[in-house]
């Protein structure tokens, strides 16, 4: 009986690592990637409404100018900090 529950736990091992080697291959992970990507791709274009008019997120305009103007990024914000890191 033991060595009957010993070869069941062998056969459940090597069936976990197979399985794992499986799902962490390339072509399947980059697969899992473009799926995630094409449904926020649909989730994004469904945020547009029904005029097809973008919902325009982040900081207004005039702020994004002011940032441009100042050297700031415009879209993402300043980081004055990352680039005293960066050199």
């Amino acid at each position: 009986m033991t060595a009957l529950l010993w070869i069941l736990d062998v056969e459940v091992l090597i069936y976990l690592i197979h399985h794992v080697a499986q799902s962490i291959q390339l072509p399947r992970v980059i697969a899992s990637i473009a799926g995630d990507l094409t449904r926020a791709i649909e989730v994004e274009s469904s945020d547009r409404g029904r005029s097809g008019a973008i919902v325009e997120a982040g900081p207004p305009v005039a702020e994004r100018r002011l940032r441009m103007e100042e050297g700031g990024t415009p879209a993402l914000g300043r980081y004055d900090a990352s680039r005293a890191v960066a050199g």
